[in-house]
């Protein structure tokens, strides 16, 4: 299992804006038929969200032919799901303005639940938001974006 650590464009360290978690974990070699099986999937973020210390508010659930996409909406704002069992392959993104989230209490909740996997790559890209407008006199000037 490996952890790499992006940087993101546009997130700073300075305080800018507020503070998000954001997480993308790739699960590989999963078995495919619980991949399909809506439950078990279900169970596995109904599960995770507490886990992380975050409040669960609502679950979206989607049924594909082949596959399962769940949006977990959070107080904090959102935790994605979304399955390929024809490639043994799940995709799971979290976005919070919550309490830091560590990538590696993510990664070990999935290793140890039912979806199990011995590789999860999580990639974190957590930071401050320096995209919103500057509102209060003496924020400093965003950077010049591309246009």
């Amino acid at each position: 299992m490996g952890v790499f650590l992006i940087v993101n464009p546009i997130m700073n360290q300075q305080g800018i804006g507020p503070r998000l978690t954001h997480i993308a974990a790739e699960i590989f070699d999963v078995n495919p038929e619980l991949l399909d099986d809506t439950e078990s999937m279900t169970n596995l973020v109904s599960l995770l969200v507490p886990k992380l210390g975050l409040t669960l508010v609502d679950l979206y659930i989607h049924k594909f032919d082949l596959g399962i996409t769940i949006v977990a909406i959070i107080t904090e704002s959102h935790l994605a799901v979304h399955t390929w069992p024809e490639f043994g392959y799940a995709h799971i993104e979290l976005l919070s303005c919550g309490p830091e989230v560590a990538t590696q209490t993510l990664i070990d909740y999935v290793r140890n639940s039912s979806i199990g996997s011995a590789k999860i790559v999580g990639h974190d890209i957590s930071g401050y938001s320096d995209n919103l407008p500057r509102l209060r006199e003496g924020w400093p000037v965003p950077p010049p974006r591309l246009r």
